[in-house]
């Protein structure tokens, strides 16, 4: 009896070690994923609040979560995921948790000090571009930790059945704008042959009043907008509300 305490003991702390990342100073990372140290929750399409899903009376139950990516499928379920953070240097940090698709409908993140007291950041496409916790197009969080502070967050997603995919990094301030530059460079090639393309199929249309180029040329042109709406530009510079148009927009292009 006293070797099966023991085993179950050594297992309890193994998985609580593993539930938390931490943050040391020969190891602060640039970017790097932490969904190994998440769990999942899959509520169907129930209402919860954070103190629901966090109490121990709570009939949630969370099931670790492996890799460096989760796909979640096309689903309209409401999914809570938890995982703990802690930073072991003497001086304050600042990292952002990249989390769901931009767009993903609601994206909130609740971060629970050692007092219990916590703070909530919103994001999603259903809120106003403005009001996102990071004005970016993808789905950002701020983690913000002093000195010596843990925090144990809770993160809730929810779809109006569009895909679901959920990479959990933490992101460093300087790769952030680092990666932003190239992305914005790669994706400004991408859409500059898009519009090459449908320009010169329009051309063919006009010169050989061929009418099969003009359907090529609409093609292209909606496949670029659909892609421009996956990948958060429409709902960053075209329409920031949260208006029904903005909500389908994807599946309207």
């Amino acid at each position: 009896m006293k070797q099966l305490s023991l085993v179950i003991l050594f297992c309890f702390a193994l998985f609580t070690t593993q539930a938390q990342y931490v943050f040391e100073k020969d190891s602060l990372p640039e970017k790097t994923s932490i969904l190994k140290f998440a769990q999942i929750a899959d509520v169907n399409q129930e209402n919860l609040t954070v103190q629901q899903v966090k109490s121990q009376k709570s009939k949630v139950r969370f099931s670790p979560l492996a890799g460096n990516f989760g796909n979640l499928g096309f689903t309209d379920h409401t999914y809570w995921v938890k995982f703990e953070v802690v930073n072991t240097l003497s001086i304050p940090i600042l990292y952002y948790l990249e989390t769901a698709e931009a767009v993903t409908d609601h994206a909130n993140l609740y971060l629970f000090d050692s007092s219990g007291k916590f703070s909530v950041q919103y994001n999603g496409d259903n809120l106003p571009f403005r009001k996102r916790s990071v004005a970016y197009r993808k789905t950002l969080f701020k983690l913000e930790l002093r000195p010596n502070e843990k925090k144990q967050a809770f993160l809730e997603i929810k779809n109006d059945g569009e895909k679901n995919t959920l990479p959990l990094n933490v992101i460093s301030e300087q790769n952030l704008l680092y990666s932003t530059y190239s992305e914005q460079f790669t994706m400004g090639i991408f859409y500059g042959i898009l519009f090459v393309i449908a320009i010169t199929y329009l051309f063919f249309y006009f010169a050989l009043n061929e009418l099969s180029f003009l359907h090529y040329s609409l093609y292209v042109i909606f496949m670029a907008l659909c892609q421009f709406a996956l990948d958060g530009f429409f709902h960053q510079y075209i329409i920031t509300s949260n208006s029904w148009l903005n909500s389908h927009a994807v599946i309207i292009l």
